[in-house]
Formats: structure tokens, sequence, C-alpha cells
């Protein structure tokens, strides 16, 4: 329950498919985002991009902003579950 996994690509590539559960933070938005929506410093953060390299980028900002428990999970590309489609993030897996 105070699980969060973070697409941050941008919002055409989340609408074209993300990972169910997902809440969409781009890098450029995620250090005014985040906070709000993720006020728990001690949540556990999923952050996921396509390729790895925007989530290692977004996870160095997010640790910066004191949370503890960040977790680089890489590109979608290497997702071998089913995306979801749209705006509407859907179920936790």
């Amino acid at each position: 329950e105070n699980v969060f996994l973070i697409d941050v690509r941008t919002e055409a590539e989340y609408t074209g498919g993300h990972i169910s559960g997902a809440i969409l933070m781009p890098p450029e938005v995620i250090a005014d985002s985040l906070i709000d929506k993720v006020p728990d410093r001690e949540a556990v953060l999923l952050l996921y991009c396509r390729s790895g390299n925007r989530s290692a980028a977004a996870a160095k900002i997010v640790r910066e902003l004191g949370y503890s428990v960040v977790i680089d999970a890489g590109g979608v590309i290497a997702y071998e579950g089913d995306l979801v489609t749209g705006s509407d993030p859907g179920p936790m897996p």
C-alpha cells in the first residue's frame, strides 16, 4: 500500500502503453509533483522509463528530495507483461 510505480517517460509514451498502476511523472516535473502525490518520504518508489536512462536521472533527483527507498526499475522495453494504454493508470499489479 505504500509502494508507488512511477513512469518517467513523456505523456505520449505513457498513453501509448504503460505498466498497470504506474503514475506518470516525467523528470522535468517530478521534483514538483512527487511531494504532493507521495508525501511519505519512506514510501517505496519504483521508477522506470523506456530504456533506463531517464529513470536513473529521475532516481537521483528523487533521492536528493529525501526519499530513502528509491528503486530504478530500468526500462519498460524489458517488461514482459501486458501494457495498459490511455491515461488511466489501471490497478497496481
